[in-house]
């Protein structure tokens, strides 16, 4: 079983199984966890031939999938309830060899009759994730193109939600009178650096660099590392708040956030407004400070460019303008 912990800026991997002790290092958590899932299924298969050819079920994959791959999520993370919720279907524990299109048909048709088809596509995405990693990584006789042969609809585009000025500073105004000084900052943070809710949640005083106003973000979703500016009314809380040069900025959990900020929206009358509608109207801000798409995906950590082409339609009036007034030289 391989254990990762962060330290001295790398990501170290120990695993202990089958007699056998080996340990990497890794510039980031994804790179890490790559490593530590290929060598655990290589020494599995060296120690026993025949693993690779006995038949797996889906809920092998899944079940390996929730310990190796998610194992460094938290326990709300969604892709742990979604891997729960598959391992509780009776037709999960067949064998992959004698899983048919119509296993999937029939789940996809059921769970469109309770849930948004945009819900379904991110519980088909995890469990394409999870029979991918199975087939490539741990070398596991996996089918191809199951779940491909599965139409699903296609998710209607969402509209990004705005949050205006007076809603912002009545947002962290309530942070403050409820007593909640953190949430402030938490608030703040999100608003002014498009950071996630887990990216502020694992922030360390020693990354806030204050005299070079910069953040360093180790913990990201894509397991690769960025480092943003900090805004002036940001540098000012971040100096205000600061009271040591190591330790965490925030001891909330994922779960505490959560319940804190839906106290503090009911009271301020915005209830329609959610934790990552704040990162959202972060990047829309950087578009409209006439920020590039790269610029902003430096910034927000989009590895694929189109993701943010979405937050961009607010720039039609400024090339309208340009365009109307004589072009671009």
């Amino acid at each position: 079983m391989a254990s990762i912990r962060y330290r001295n800026s790398l990501y170290q991997v120990q695993i202990r199984m089958k007699n056998l002790s080996l340990s990497q290092s890794f510039p980031t958590l994804q790179s890490a966890r790559r490593w530590a899932s290929c060598e655990e299924a290589r020494i599995i298969r060296e120690s026993d031939p025949s693993y690779r050819y006995r038949p797996h079920s889906l809920a092998e994959v899944l079940e390996n999938y929730q310990r190796r791959i998610l194992i460094d999520k938290g326990r709300s993370h969604p892709d742990r309830w979604i891997v729960q919720a598959f391992l509780k279907l009776g037709w999960i524990g067949k064998p992959l060899d004698q899983l048919s299109v119509q296993d999937i048909a029939d789940y996809r048709d059921q769970r469109l009759k309770i849930i948004k088809a945009s819900s379904l596509h991110r519980q088909f995405f995890v469990l394409r994730h999870a029979l991918t990693i199975a087939g490539r990584e741990w070398d596991w006789d996996v089918p191809e193109g199951l779940l491909e042969r599965v139409r699903i609809p296609l998710k209607a585009p969402q509209a990004i939600r705005r949050i205006t000025q007076k809603q912002q500073i009545k947002l962290l105004s309530t942070c403050l009178e409820t007593g909640r000084k953190d949430m402030h900052l938490i608030v703040l943070i999100a608003l002014r650096t498009a950071l996630r809710r887990s990216e502020i949640l694992s922030l360390n005083w020693k990354d806030i660099d204050l005299d070079n106003r910069l953040i360093t973000i180790h913990h990201t979703k894509n397991g690769h590392y960025r480092t943003l500016p900090i805004a002036k009314d940001l540098h000012l809380q971040l100096s205000e708040a600061r009271r040591a040069e190591e330790g965490r900025l925030f001891t909330l959990s994922a779960n505490a956030l959560r319940l804190a900020f839906d106290r503090i929206r009911a009271k301020a009358d915005l209830k329609d407004i959610r934790f990552h509608d704040l990162r959202h109207e972060a990047i829309s801000s950087f578009f409209e400070m006439g920020l590039t798409v790269p610029e902003v995906a430096m910034l927000s950590g989009h590895r694929t460019l189109s993701m943010l082409m979405r937050y961009s339609h607010g720039q039609l009036d400024r090339v309208r303008s340009v365009m109307s007034s004589g072009g671009i030289p």
